[in-house]
């Protein structure tokens, strides 16, 4: 017959616990994290907006996402002192020197913003990084930098008829090291354009304002190395990853630009990663 047994007491064990190993972040509503492909060749990153070019400057001036044919201004120079890839443009600064028109239209959309990375080398020059000024320094936008010795201070302009529409002066740059460069406009009402360093919206401004106010109409195409086709202190050291597009991106995507990776893509902001 059956036996009715009393069972034992259990013996000590130890409990595992499997956590979910895939974690997701969102920030500003968009994800930021899970990203496992790089973004440098994207023509989407960081928004979905349409024409957008992006010169990678690897070894060429190819538009990678649009139509636009760039061309040197004196002899084409690239450098293995990349931020990207394997190549970045190199300029030979100083009057004269070398530049790219990249063919694109600052005129085509209302808002626009233009994004690179650049890396000086000439501590005693001003020069300037990109613009869509004329020959006779009259008319656009121009990005440009004070030496060393003034801290390497932004000079950010908006020209009309040859004087200044909105100077922006003030912040600092470093030499010899790759920094982040973008600037933003929206043209409703009076107009705005907003001047950002390394992701983040430029401070230690000694004159004018950031965002700067004011509308203007570009005679020339945007200008790679230089202030546009205006043929004075252009830029000395290298350029890579130039990205133009036909809305103003916000500071959210601002900062990812400034996160874009030839590889998986990690998102900063404050202490959280």
């Amino acid at each position: 017959g059956a036996v009715d047994s009393a069972g034992g007491s259990g013996g000590s064990g130890v409990v595992i616990l499997k956590y979910a190993n895939t974690v997701t972040e969102t920030i500003a509503g968009s994800l930021a994290g899970g990203i496992t492909t790089g973004t440098t060749g994207l023509c989407s990153w960081p928004t979905s907006s349409n024409g957008v070019s992006l010169f990678q400057l690897e070894n060429n001036i190819t538009d990678t996402c649009g139509n636009s044919t760039a061309s040197w201004s004196g002899t084409a120079a690239y450098s293995s002192t990349a931020k990207f890839g394997s190549y970045s443009a190199e300029f030979s600064g100083g009057s004269g020197g070398t530049a790219i028109d990249t063919g694109v239209d600052p005129d085509a959309s209302s808002d626009w913003t233009v994004s690179m990375w650049m890396y000086r080398t000439n501590t005693s020059a001003f020069d300037w990084l990109f613009g869509s000024i004329d020959s006779g320094l009259n008319n656009g936008f121009g990005v440009s930098f004070y030496n060393q010795a003034s801290s390497g201070k932004f000079d950010v302009y908006i020209r009309t008829g040859g004087g200044n529409t909105a100077r922006t002066q003030g912040g600092e740059t470093n030499f010899n090291t790759w920094e982040h460069i973008a600037l933003t406009h929206n043209s409703s009402g009076s107009g705005s354009t907003t001047i950002y360093q390394n992701g983040k919206i430029l401070t230690g401004i000694t004159l004018g304002a950031n965002p700067m106010i004011g509308n203007q109409t570009s005679p020339e195409n945007w200008f790679i190395g230089s202030g546009g086709a205006w043929n004075t202190e252009r830029f000395k050291g290298y350029i890579d990853q130039a990205r133009f597009y036909d809305t103003e991106l916000t500071a959210t995507e601002i900062q990812l630009l400034y996160a874009e990776s030839a590889g998986a893509t990690k998102f900063t902001e404050s202490s959280d990663t």
